[in-house]
């Protein structure tokens, strides 16, 4: 039985060394940098526009260093220990962040003018209605600081009600974006989801939202092995720190590992910021010297994040998936992208995916 794998219509997924990009359609879900200013749309509610994203390039992988000071052996073996355990530890808790379920927004309502910022209009004004009278005419001097109290005091409060009526629109558009997210609208969950997973440490893009918003498709970057790192902290027969390599087998292992626990941070953020979200399509995306392929792909019900947070956690989603599909090869257990001649679903999502990484002048593609 093949892999179930929603692909909007027009869809166009860009793995450049930016990061993963999709286009679907004249919408556009594009990956970028962290969130950008907060509008309105027409109907809908707010919506966030980003800046492109520029973390593939330059990219290095996990290494440990002495930091080339002079120091003895015994020093030195005891820094490689203690960076070869702190890599370790990084990598069994990528998968432990949190994040906080989504909640109905509250629009700040706007405050009355602060006193002092009231104090230096009121001089201001003053200044201005005291020009010409001489100090000696009291009376006309104390009419005129009467008058710039009045009229500062007229300007704040209409400045004031001007907020007050924009507080309300916003929270009026705000409490409408909420109920779209809230009942499922596909379009805002689509723009929601980008706009959270723009900012992960490994690239992920919501490609296709089901009508009910119930359902949504996620491609995620894979974590080269190169970010595995090559030695593990260990002991000597007489309990002096040192590091030893790891084999090929127990680093591909940690390859899966890193790539799970990357996932279960895409999941949990996923889930947290889409109430109407019940399941996650996610296909784990590589390039290749033949073009993109698929490493690792299934379908994730939202009870599986319950499931996240033991140090094993990232591997139960090996179990906890449906559908799930993976390819290890060799005695290594090397992980090889997935043979797509019976993954019709996911093979129709490689061929939307143009493999561009390593190009410049790529700014032409932020028109997905």
């Amino acid at each position: 039985m093949g892999f179930a794998f929603r692909v909007a219509p027009m869809l166009r997924v860009a793995m450049t060394p930016r990061g993963i990009r999709a286009g679907v359609g004249p919408r556009i879900a594009r990956m970028h940098v962290g969130s950008g200013p907060v509008g309105v749309s027409t109907g809908v509610g707010p919506f966030t526009t980003w800046t492109t994203l520029d973390r593939l390039t330059g990219r290095s992988g996990s290494r440990s260093s002495s930091g080339g000071a002079p120091g003895s052996a015994t020093a030195r073996r005891a820094q490689e220990f203690a960076d070869a355990q702190a890599e370790h530890d990084a990598l069994l808790t990528i998968h432990r962040e949190q994040f906080a379920p989504a909640a109905a927004p509250i629009v700040p309502e706007p405050a009355p003018a602060d006193p002092s910022v009231r104090a230096r209009r009121i001089d201001a004004r003053y200044a201005v209605e005291r020009e010409g009278i001489g100090w000696w005419r009291r009376a006309d001097r104390r009419a005129a600081k009467e008058r710039a109290i009045e009229a500062v005091d007229a300007e704040l409060a209409a400045e004031l009600e001007w907020a007050r009526r924009e507080h309300a629109y916003a929270q009026e558009q705000a409490d409408i974006w909420w109920t779209a997210l809230s009942n499922g609208d596909p379009t805002v969950v689509l723009d929601t989801l980008n706009d959270a997973l723009g900012d992960n440490d490994e690239e992920a893009a919501c490609v296709e939202v089901s009508d009910d918003g119930r359902t949504a498709s996620i491609v995620m970057g894979t974590p080269p092995l190169e970010d595995v790192p090559e030695r593990y902290a260990a002991l000597t027969p007489t309990g002096r720190p040192t590091t030893r390599a790891h084999t090929k087998t127990d680093r591909n292992a940690l390859h899966v590992h890193l790539i799970c626990a990357h996932l279960a941070v895409t999941l949990k953020e996923s889930f947290a910021v889409a109430p109407s979200l019940q399941e996650v399509r996610a296909a784990v995306v590589t390039p290749t010297e033949t073009g993109p392929g698929i490493l690792l792909a299934g379908a994730f019900d939202r009870d599986v994040v319950d499931h996240l947070d033991d140090e094993d956690a990232p591997l139960n989603l090996l179990t906890l998936g449906r559908d799930l599909v993976l390819n290890t090869f060799g005695r290594t257990r090397e992980l090889r992208p997935i043979d797509l001649a019976d993954e019709p679903d996911l093979a129709e999502l490689t061929a939307m995916i143009v493999d561009i990484d390593g190009l410049d002048g790529l700014d032409g593609l932020d028109e997905y």
